[in-house]
C-alpha cells in the first residue's frame, strides 16, 4: 500500500502529480486491483490523502515521484525495486519433462552413486545478496537455513520439493529433486544338458518407489509394479502353435510371453549373475522395453529369440552391454559372461 498525503495553506493552487515507470509496476486504487491507473493528477485544494496500491509487473527499480505543480521543488519520492524469483535450479542433475506443460515446475534426478550433495540456488532479478531480502523472503525445503540457497544429501534416494515464498506468498515457482536408486540384474542358470535340465536367463529391475511413481507419471504403459522387478521370457507352450522337438520334448518354438516375479525366473537358481546400477533414462528404456515385449506378441523360439537372447537385450536397452545376442545364445554362455566380468 502507497499512502499519499500533503499539506499546506488551505485554498493552495495547483495539483499533486505522481508519476511512475508503468513498465515496472502497476498503481491500483483498491487493494483487489481492477484496471490499473494512467496517471494520478488531483488539485491540492481539497486533497486529505489517499491510499493506492503496487503491483510489481517485471524486475526492476523505479522511483515513485510525489510532486507539487505549483512549486517545483516541493517533492518527495520513494524508490520501489520489484524483484523476480527468476529460478531454483540444483548445481548437479538431470532435468527431465515433468510433462504438465508448466515452465514453473521442474524436476531433476541425480543418482545415489554420486558423491556430492546436490547444492540448490533460488536465484532473483535483480540479483541480492540474502543479507539484502526482506524477513520472510526464503527458499524452503531441503537441508539448510539459508533464504536463497539449500541441498539435500545423496546418500541415500529421496523426494525433495523447493519453493520460495515472499513473506508467505508463494513465488509459483516448484523444483522437485530425485535422488533415486536404480539397478540391473541379470541372471542365468547354465542348466545342465547331460540330465536335460534345461538353463533359463532372466532379469530383474529394483527402484526406490518415488522414481517408479516418476516414470510411471512419465510412461502409463508401466503403470503397474510387476516392471520394477523380476521377469523373464517364456514359451507358452500351452498354446496351438507350440512346436517341440521330437526327440527330447523340449519346446522350440511358441508364441512368447514375459513372466514376472517368481514365474520369470521359473524356479532357477543362477549360476552367474550380475547387478548394475543405471542411470534414470536407461531405467525408462529399460522396462518400456519390457512393456513393448510383452504386448508385442512375438515367437519366442530356441534359436534366433530365447530368454537369453531377451535379458541381453532387455539389459541392452538399460545401458548394459554383455554378450552378442546375434547368433545362438545360451544361458551357460550369459552365466559364464556375468561370472567372468
Amino acid at each position: 500500500m502507497l499512502a499519499l498525503e500533503a499539506c499546506g495553506p488551505y485554498g493552495s493552487p495547483g495539483n499533486l502529480i505522481l508519476t511512475w515507470d508503468s513498465s515496472l509496476v502497476n498503481i491500483y486504487t483498491t487493494p483487489s486491483g481492477g484496471t490499473a491507473l494512467t496517471q494520478f493528477v488531483t488539485p491540492f485544494h481539497g486533497f486529505n490523502g489517499t491510499n493506492l496500491y503496487v503491483e510489481g509487473i517485471a524486475p526492476g527499480t523505479t522511483t515513485l515521484n510525489w510532486t507539487y505543480s505549483a512549486q517545483t521543488n516541493c517533492t518527495d519520492n520513494i524508490q520501489v525495486s520489484v524483484i523476480k524469483v527468476e529460478s531454483i535450479l540444483p548445481n548437479i542433475g538431470q532435468e527431465v519433462d515433468d510433462g504438465d506443460g508448466n515452465n514453473q515446475t521442474k524436476v531433476f534426478v541425480i543418482s545415489v552413486t554420486n558423491t556430492s550433495d546436490v547444492t540448490v540456488t533460488a536465484t532473483l532479478n535483480p540479483l541480492m545478496v540474502e543479507s539484502a531480502l526482506p524477513s520472510g523472503w526464503t527458499i524452503n525445503g531441503g537441508q539448510g537455513s539459508g533464504k536463497l540457497q539449500r541441498t539435500c544429501s545423496t546418500t541415500s534416494a529421496s523426494k525433495t520439493e523447493f519453493t520460495f515464498t515472499c513473506d508467505g506468498t508463494d513465488s509459483g515457482l516448484k523444483t522437485t529433486i530425485y535422488v533415486y536408486d536404480a539397478r540391473l540384474g541379470l541372471y542365468a542358470d547354465e542348466g545342465n544338458a547331460a540330465q536335460d535340465k534345461y538353463g533359463h536367463s532372466w532379469w530383474g529391475f529394483t527402484a526406490d518407489s518415488d522414481i517408479e511413481d516418476l516414470v510411471r507419471s512419465l510412461n502409463p504403459d508401466v503403470d503397474d509394479n510387476k516392471y520394477f522387478g523380476v521377469a523373464g521370457w517364456w514359451p507358452n507352450t500351452q498354446h496351438p502353435d507350440a512346436k517341440f522337438d521330437p526327440v527330447h520334448d523340449w519346446c522350440t518354438e511358441a508364441p512368447g510371453e514375459v513372466r514376472f516375479g517368481t514365474r520369470g525366473s521359473g524356479g532357477h537358481t543362477a549360476t552367474g549373475f550380475k547387478v548394475w546400477d543405471i542411470g534414470f533414462d536407461d531405467l525408462v528404456g529399460g522396462v518400456t522395453y519390457v512393456h513393448d515385449l510383452e504386448t508385442s506378441g512375438q515367437d519366442w523360439t530356441v534359436l534366433w529369440d530365447n530368454c537369453t537372447d531377451e535379458a541381453i537385450i532387455v539389459g541392452n536397452e538399460a545401458g548394459v552391454d554383455t554378450i552378442s545376442y546375434h547368433g545362438i545364445t545360451s544361458p551357460a554362455d550369459l552365466s559364464d559372461w556375468l561370472n567372468a566380468n
